[in-house]
């Protein structure tokens, strides 16, 4: 009932009159009941004991740590100095070329070039620092 209110209210339909405005509501809430089962039957039911299978193959554990590392790599960058951050976020966060980022930046090719070499570097002595590993990242 809910979401056929919520379909007058929103989408606004038509009323042409040809019939009672009981009946022509009466049929959209018909139509959302029937889409809604549609629905209900493409999901896959799944029994418990196939659920815990697929918990396992997903190895939850290695994915959380995958997690971890992913924020202390954000942490690690967020310590750098400014430009470091700003280039290393242009160039593999959004994908930008090393011109689109110098552009961006209002820098030289030669000098974002330079300056991704020395975050590089400076990141890799500030992950270091906290031990972390290259896996997975």
């Amino acid at each position: 009932m809910q979401d056929a209110f919520i379909k007058l209210a929103i989408k606004k339909p038509k009323f042409n009159g040809k019939s009672s405005f009981k009946t022509w509501l009466y049929t959209i809430g018909r139509n959302i009941a029937v889409d809604h089962k549609r629905r209900l039957l493409r999901r896959k039911n799944v029994s418990l004991n196939e659920y815990i299978e697929i918990a396992d193959e997903a190895d939850l554990e290695r994915s959380y740590l995958v997690t971890e590392q992913k924020i202390n790599l954000r942490h690690a960058i967020c310590r750098l100095k400014e430009d470091y951050q700003q280039v290393l976020y242009l160039t593999y966060f959004e994908d930008f070329s090393n011109e689109e980022t110098a552009k961006i930046t209002g820098k030289s090719v030669k000098q974002i070039k330079n300056l991704l070499y020395n975050a590089r570097k400076a990141l890799k002595t500030e992950l270091e620092k906290e031990g972390f590993k290259y896996e997975n990242i």
